[in-house]
């Protein structure tokens, strides 16, 4: 069998690219990994009710300061017991057609469930500190004297994040908040 120095060439530079190609891969596959801020953060949903009053605040409670872009999670509520008067979005706006607002009231009052989804409109996103910051208000009607629970679904809890590389990433959330209404 006798190659050419042509084909022996072309086999040499062939293998150097496919080895250069797959060691690029590589380091950015775990670059990206080591990078990835969002990997250690987490943020805890919890209810904030004024006193006295028939409204309540979502709040998140952040591991440590990150950047949002949006999130999105549902509370569910009693429909023979409660109607919800008002949305009001803190943390950004309301996503167009996928998140609840004061515009599909019906909806939610009809199927006791608020979809809350929000986004933050700027390139940048929003620094979230370490602090709690609200992120939706709640105001309600209760139906009669029976007490009743809105709870925020911990399974639909979800809020996503700018990494260090500026990629979309999701943070664990976790939001097993109730608040009594008596």
């Amino acid at each position: 069998m006798n190659i050419s120095i042509q084909s022996k060439k072309r086999l040499i530079i062939s293998l150097v690219v496919f080895i250069t190609i797959g060691l690029m891969g590589s380091y950015l596959i775990f670059q990206a990994q080591k990078n990835s801020k969002a990997s250690g953060e987490s943020i805890i949903l919890t209810f904030d009710p004024p006193s006295n009053a028939l409204s309540t605040t979502v709040k998140s409670k952040p591991s440590a300061s990150m950047v949002v872009r949006g999130y999105m999670f549902q509370i569910t509520f009693d429909v023979s017991k409660v109607t919800i008067t008002d949305i009001k979005y803190k943390l950004g706006n309301v996503s167009n057609g996928l998140g609840d607002d004061n515009s599909t009231l019906e909806d939610v009052n009809k199927n006791g469930v608020i979809k809350i989804q929000g986004e933050i409109q700027t390139p940048t996103g929003r620094v979230l500190g370490a602090n709690s910051a609200d992120v939706a208000n709640i105001t309600f009607m209760k139906k009669g004297t029976s007490p009743s629970i809105l709870s925020i679904k911990s399974d639909s809890a979800r809020f996503y994040a700018i990494d260090l590389n500026g990629a979309l990433s999701e943070i664990p959330t976790t939001a097993d908040s109730k608040f009594e209404i008596n």
